[in-house]
């Protein structure tokens, strides 16, 4: 906690110390699953040291995820976020599905007060005007001189914007009975947090009318490039999407964010096609129809700043309103939202104003649809690397196989150990876990746990 300075401006020490306490913690945990062995059961036999030798006898352990469950308690597990996984299901089917899915990104190069309070730490008072004139690599030396307290900062800033602000009495995106948080880490090593918010009396698909989802969406979320908020102005160059490495993937190095967005004159809730003889045909057409629209809006912002107005877009590329309304209200595969947005819209991305305000760093909000989609974009799509992890986890047990059961977990654990990536400031959130991790709670939920008061299992 930087009594002695030392320690946070050396990161080689933070990985040194988060790999010794996970290493201490992942031994404990294989002594307590060989304690609990006792009463487990194979072939309706219970589990003995004779048993235990026998080759087919561990295949059968192995098969049941006994191999890996004994991480289940080490963050960053494959077995951990399973059991998160498992958790959210389980909220899910107590609560119904959320209404919001909110991310919030560190724009910690951006925050003044951050760059302020690490430097003030080291004895250097840096004004904002100070801080203004200091260099892109300059702020990132200072953020590196103490990544724990970077880290603290933003725990402690999305605790208070939970408390604070979103579950205010203003209500900025409604009123807010339950959340679940989820903290990444990005590439750059900063976090990243992903949640799901469940607000009171909020309309439902196919439950309320589609006029009234949409009412309830264009209440709270924009993608308005000009917003009539004066305040929200100098916020929104963070919303603007720039095509990456990360969006260029795949053969044909098309955005897999599908920037630009479409066009539309009016929020839509868009349905799967009836299945006909001409349902291939129509979806097609339908993609032809959207990728011809976003080239000529490319197309027109290249030849002018502005781009054109969507009538003048369409009729550039031949294509009849109503025609392009079809395709606007039809998406292959489950329902999903068509936000109104003009041609000057199609580079931002959703916000909130007021959240977008108060916050200042990037922001997505998406009205959901389907909350398994979205449960499995927070624990499996989020959790690239913990995916890969598994793999390779996958394979150490498929190589050792004729070790016995002790010597496979060793195994196992050392890999996980070893073949981590790991910024430092999730070393920090993990050397400070539970302390740091146990701040936000929502009637009973931690962040990282997501432990109910007696209502989810």
């Amino acid at each position: 906690m930087d009594v002695d300075g030392r320690f946070v401006r050396d990161t080689q020490y933070l990985h040194i110390a988060q790999y010794a306490v996970e290493s201490k913690n992942i031994q404990d945990q294989i002594r307590i699953a060989f304690r609990k062995v006792k009463g487990h059961k194979i072939d309706g036999k219970e589990i003995t040291a004779g048993l235990l030798k026998r080759n087919e006898k561990i295949s059968q352990l192995i098969n049941a995820d006994q191999a890996f469950k004994f991480m289940k308690n080490v963050r960053g597990s494959p077995a951990y976020w399973q059991r998160v996984f498992y958790d959210v299901l389980a909220m899910v089917r107590q609560l119904g599905c959320p209404t919001w899915f909110l991310s919030l990104s560190a724009a910690d190069l951006h925050w003044p007060e951050l760059i302020s309070l690490i430097a003030n730490e080291r004895g250097r008072q840096l004004s904002e005007e100070d801080i203004s004139e200091l260099t892109w690599d300059q702020k990132c030396e200072i953020l590196r001189e103490n990544p724990v307290t970077a880290a603290r900062q933003f725990n402690y800033r999305i605790d208070k914007f939970f408390a604070l602000f979103l579950k205010s009495s203003s209500n900025p995106v409604g009123r807010i009975t339950e959340t679940f948080v989820r903290i990444e880490f990005q590439a750059r090593g900063s976090p990243h947090a992903h949640a799901l918010l469940w607000v009171e009396n909020a309309p439902k698909i196919d439950e309320q009318s589609d006029e009234e989802v949409c009412q309830f969406i264009d209440r709270y979320v924009s993608c308005n490039s000009k917003p009539q908020q004066q305040h929200v102005l100098q916020e929104i160059s963070l919303q603007k999407h720039q095509h990456s490495s990360s969006c260029r993937r795949g053969s044909d190095k098309s955005c897999r964010f599908k920037y630009p967005q479409v066009p539309s004159s009016e929020t839509i809730v868009r349905r799967p096609p009836e299945v006909t003889e001409h349902t291939k045909y129509w979806l097609e057409l339908r993609g032809s129809l959207i990728k011809a629209v976003q080239e000529q809006i490319e197309k027109s912002l290249k030849e002018q700043p502005e781009p054109a107005i969507l009538q003048d877009i369409l009729e550039s590329c031949g294509i009849n309103q109503q025609l392009y309304n079809t395709a606007l209200a039809t998406v292959p595969g489950g329902t999903a939202i068509t936000m109104k947005r003009e041609t000057a819209d199609v580079w931002t991305n959703n916000y909130n104003a007021d959240i977008l305000h108060a916050w200042r760093g990037n922001m997505d909000i998406q009205y959901v649809t389907d909350a398994y989609a979205c449960i499995m974009y927070i624990v499996s799509y989020a959790c690239k690397a913990e995916n890969s992890m598994s793999e390779t986890l996958r394979q150490v047990v498929k190589e050792n196989s004729n070790n016995d059961l002790r010597m496979l977990m060793k195994k196992v654990a050392a890999t996980f150990l070893n073949h981590q990536e790991i910024s430092a400031q999730e070393a920090a959130y993990r050397l400070l876990s539970p302390g740091l991790s146990n701040l936000i709670v929502s009637r009973g939920r931690i962040i990282f746990q997501t432990v109910s008061a007696g209502r989810t299992s």
